[in-house]
């Protein structure tokens, strides 16, 4: 089956990055790690009532345990996310989660697909 988060999936793998969790990572992840999730997306209506077209919203967010090499995890999954032709939405956000006290990174992406079942 073909969706955003199939292409998301396949794009973040070209990372090389071991840890890719859809929505949420469990606490034994090992670091660093990617996390996706699609956070909405543009409405896709034609007039001819066609909706296979489809647009979603997928954000990545990554935590390392230093800000570089967070830096260069967000970076890497940007070109992969580009190079599967998605869109990045402004730039990479840095973030602090004190209580694991991990370094991340979130950026969010435009996709446009045609949804298929395979």
């Amino acid at each position: 089956m073909v969706s955003a988060e199939t292409i998301t999936l396949a794009a973040l793998r070209a990372t090389g990055c071991a840890e890719i969790h859809d929505s949420v990572a469990p606490p034994t992840a090992a670091k660093p790690y990617v996390v996706y999730q699609c956070i909405g997306g543009q409405d896709v209506t034609d007039l001819d009532g066609s909706d296979s077209m489809q647009n979603a919203r997928m954000q990545v967010a990554v935590w390392a345990d230093t800000r570089m090499s967070a830096r260069r995890l967000i970076r890497a999954c940007r070109l992969a996310m580009k190079a599967q032709g998605c869109a990045a939405i402004g730039a990479a956000t840095a973030a602090y989660e004190a209580e694991t006290r991990l370094y991340g990174f979130r950026q969010d992406f435009s996709l446009w697909f045609t949804e298929t079942e395979d």
